[in-house]
């Protein structure tokens, strides 16, 4: 998985492994060394499905995750592509970060130490 990225609400068409490239050179990353794409889930009428990228080298996964910034106003998101039990642990953090905000605490994002997420002051330096 650590070659893996999740690009979510890419529109479907019959070619995606051009989209994905396009899409990607769109927000100014060049990379050509996708592996294969795949789409996740069960084909629906009411929306995209998501979309499994592989890359070649776990560099390249690193340099399109940092890069999603650039996807501000879009409405297409990139994530990693999680192990169902990360993906829980992600969205209880997610949950406790929302809770611990709407309290008053600031200053607060989510950082991975050791592969785990955890809540911490925003500019300090994680372990």
């Amino acid at each position: 998985r650590a070659n893996n990225i999740v690009v979510y609400n890419l529109p479907e068409q019959n070619h995606d492994l051009d989209d994905v490239k396009s899409f990607l050179n769109s927000i100014n990353i060049l990379i050509a060394d996708i592996k294969s794409t795949v789409r996740i889930g069960k084909p629906n009428k009411s929306g995209n499905r998501c979309l499994k990228v592989v890359f070649r080298e776990p560099e390249q996964t690193q340099l399109v995750v940092r890069s999603r910034t650039k996807l501000k106003g879009k409405k297409i998101y990139i994530g990693y592509d999680l192990t169902k039990m990360q993906a829980e642990a992600e969205s209880i953090i997610k949950a406790e970060l929302g809770q611990r905000i709407s309290n008053g605490e600031t200053e607060l994002q989510i950082r991975y130490q050791h592969g785990l997420p955890k809540i911490v002051q925003k500019n300090t330096k994680s372990l």
